[in-house]
């Protein structure tokens, strides 16, 4: 990653990551406590030009694998700000929970009902600055 590291709109290089195996302990987050997490593996490749983060590839989980407790895939862009919270996403979110994630969070699903496929997955547009995301359901 090139450019001023205090100003992310200045930003060019890319970001590749590969995770494999990621544990996240129970926890209590805003007093929901959230169950002990697996993911089989994780993968990042990211681009960034002149401030703009083009995401090549971004996903959490291994399709198709029922043992990970969260099945995520990220698509879209966002345009870094001069300070990172006044940047802007123009994201498309796709993710799956585990029975397990759901049975201790079963409000989680009343929320995000909106964005529920047929299929179970959930679809959800983010846009707006980062300092005040805009979630949208997709029906896709």
């Amino acid at each position: 990653l090139q450019g001023d590291l205090q100003t992310p709109s200045t930003w060019n290089g890319t970001l590749k990551l590969q995770l494999s195996q990621v544990a996240i302990e129970a926890q209590n987050i805003a007093g929901f406590n959230l169950p002990a997490l697996a993911i089989s593996e994780g993968i990042a490749d990211l681009s960034v030009v002149n401030g703009k983060t083009s995401i090549k590839t971004f996903r959490l989980g291994k399709p198709g694998n029922a043992a990970d407790d969260l099945n995520a895939a990220l698509t879209g862009d966002i345009q870094l700000g001069r300070q990172l919270p006044a940047s802007t996403l123009n994201l498309k979110a796709k993710f799956r929970f585990s029975e397990k994630v759901k049975t201790a969070l079963p409000l989680l699903d009343m929320i995000l009902q909106s964005g529920k496929l047929a299929d179970g997955d959930y679809s959800w547009q983010i846009s707006g600055p980062l300092s005040a995301p805009m979630p949208t359901p997709l029906k896709n």
